[in-house]
């Protein structure tokens, strides 16, 4: 049987081990540490030794950013018009800790593989659909589909409300209704399927 490593007070890239706390379901030994930021975690010492924990989640946040940092001085553009654009509509597509991932990303949303670049972005844009109108922003045609060539245009509040999708609860009823339409006669319910769809 191989002798238990003592880990405290060595460091692994901003870890430093503090406390031995017992094991996990796996019996590794489990490790309390301190991050450089300050931040405290209990860490399964195989993820120390091999590398696969090196911090809290600051450090990935900061190469994150950096990284960001970079591309923008690289290109030149983050003070483009059309900057917060791309960056909040790749979070959307991309990023699972925004708010409204589900409603994009979670629901298969994706943005077209060369507008991750945002030079192309912007590129494809002013050519295509030419500088922005006041008081317009960019909408996708087709509510369900990605951010690509031929599903974007310019429109205003008005419109773009028209093309949101309904709410998951009321487009399961409208499914509901469809399948057992046949067991409803109210009025005009054809009617007033196409306006909520529309709507």
């Amino acid at each position: 049987m191989s002798k238990a490593v003592n880990e405290i007070g060595n460091r692994y890239g901003r870890w430093v081990v503090v406390k031995k706390e017992g094991q996990n379901k796996r019996k590794a030994a489990l490790w309390t540490c301190v991050c450089e930021c300050g931040n405290i975690k209990i860490v399964a010492g195989t993820y120390l030794r091999n590398g696969s924990s090196k911090s809290c989640g600051c450090l990935r946040k900061e190469k994150a950013a950096e990284n960001g940092r970079i591309a923008c001085t690289v290109h030149g553009l983050s003070h483009h018009p059309l900057y917060s654009t791309w960056a909040a509509l790749m979070g959307r597509c991309y990023n699972k800790n925004i708010k409204h991932f589900q409603d994009y990303g979670g629901r298969g949303i994706r943005v077209y593989k060369s507008w991750h670049d945002i030079e192309n972005f912007i590129n494809w844009v002013e050519k295509n659909l030419g500088p922005r109108p006041e008081n317009y922003t960019l909408d996708r045609i087709n509510n369900n589909g990605s951010y690509e060539p031929g599903n974007l245009r310019w429109a205003d509040a008005k419109t773009q409300s028209r093309n949101q999708r309904l709410l998951p609860e009321l487009e399961d009823f409208l499914d509901c209704v469809r399948k057992e339409n046949k067991y409803f006669t109210f009025p005009r319910i054809d009617s007033f399927l196409k306006i909520m769809e529309n709507s």
